[in-house]
């Protein structure tokens, strides 16, 4: 049982992070913002609340799930546009 619930979990996570890395390759900057607006607000709406103890462990995973979507989105779009945020490239971390 442990071992389907191990899969469900890397599938999901892993397929949030793939459509992220899509839309942040494919879309336009202007496509990114109305997307992150978009999940700002379902996150406002699926907020946690005291009353809703089932209801909250839903909110945190949409918080979990949108969070992870939009960062990978908006690095994947920073990245692939060139934009120089002062971080040094990963390889020169490792072939220093």
């Amino acid at each position: 049982m442990e071992d389907y619930r191990m899969g469900t979990k890397v599938l999901f996570y892993g397929g949030i992070i793939l459509v992220g890395f899509v839309l942040g390759y494919f879309l336009t900057v202007t496509m990114i913002v109305i997307i992150t607006i978009i999940a700002a607000v379902i996150t406002i709406i699926m907020r946690p609340k005291r009353e809703q103890e089932i209801g909250a462990i839903y909110g945190i995973l949409v918080w979990i799930v949108l969070g992870l979507g939009t960062t990978v989105m908006w690095t994947t779009y920073l990245y692939t546009t060139g934009v120089d945020l002062g971080i040094p490239d990963i390889s020169q971390y490792i072939f220093r």
